[in-house]
């Protein structure tokens, strides 16, 4: 016959088998999640990887080769005392950069524009410098291109990466200046170049950059200079 301090003993063991029971169901849900996580964060990167990206991805015209950035059309035009700048870069990418931005490396753009005084003799000096800073990201789970303009804080959201790289070498009716400051008298000529920058990666995505051939990423157009009229 069981005494009370037996029952008791046995109450007591009871509810730890209970608690036991509670606790390896809780670690058998929590281990069972974490296979699914891992096996959709593998799903979502197998998806996200491009099956056959080409060495450059090349936007027309062709001027635009392996991993180079053209500047193709530039012009300026003076509206409400306002000299205004409209360009066009095309972007090539090589497969490094392409791969780092599919595995979640930001893709950072800057274009210089500089506006000078031109002289016959001297050194031209510099009226005005310019830089324009935009990104590019690629969202693996809506499988989608962000391109933001830090400058403006516009940002557009893009079906393909041709679209995105089409919109980021987009300037229309960029302000560079008052014209009440430049001189009439004088000749100006303006500048202007592009250049993907890695320089200014936080030292994790430094890491990160470097597992996709970061060496390889070292891309820019030339200088590209026109006289304007005022």
């Amino acid at each position: 016959m069981l005494c009370a301090s037996d029952n008791w003993r046995l109450s007591q063991s009871c509810a730890d088998v209970s608690r036991a029971s509670k606790n390896a169901r809780r670690a058998c849900a929590a281990f069972a999640l974490l296979i699914a996580m891992a096996a959709s964060f593998a799903a979502v990167a197998q998806d996200s990887e491009p099956p056959s990206t080409p060495d450059t991805v090349v936007l027309p015209p062709a001027e635009a080769t392996d991993g180079q950035f053209v500047i193709v059309e530039t012009n300026t035009r003076v509206e409400t005392d306002l000299l205004l700048l409209n360009a066009e870069i095309v972007y090539g990418l090589t497969r490094g950069a392409i791969n780092g931005l599919y595995n979640g490396v930001p893709l950072l753009f800057e274009t210089q524009i500089e506006l000078d005084r031109s002289r016959r003799f001297l050194p031209d000096p510099n009226v005005v410098s310019l830089v324009q800073r935009s990104e590019l990201t690629y969202h693996a789970l809506t499988q989608r291109f962000v391109v933001r303009n830090f400058n403006s804080s516009e940002q557009t959201t893009h079906a393909t990466l041709s679209e995105a790289l089409k919109r980021l070498g987009q300037f229309q009716d960029l302000p560079i200046i008052d014209i009440s400051l430049l001189d009439p008298e004088s000749a100006y000529s303006i500048r202007m170049r592009s250049v993907l920058d890695t320089r200014s990666y936080a030292a994790p995505l430094r890491m990160l950059a470097a597992l996709f051939q970061v060496d390889d990423w070292r891309l820019e157009s030339s200088w590209e200079r026109w006289l304007i009229t005022l």
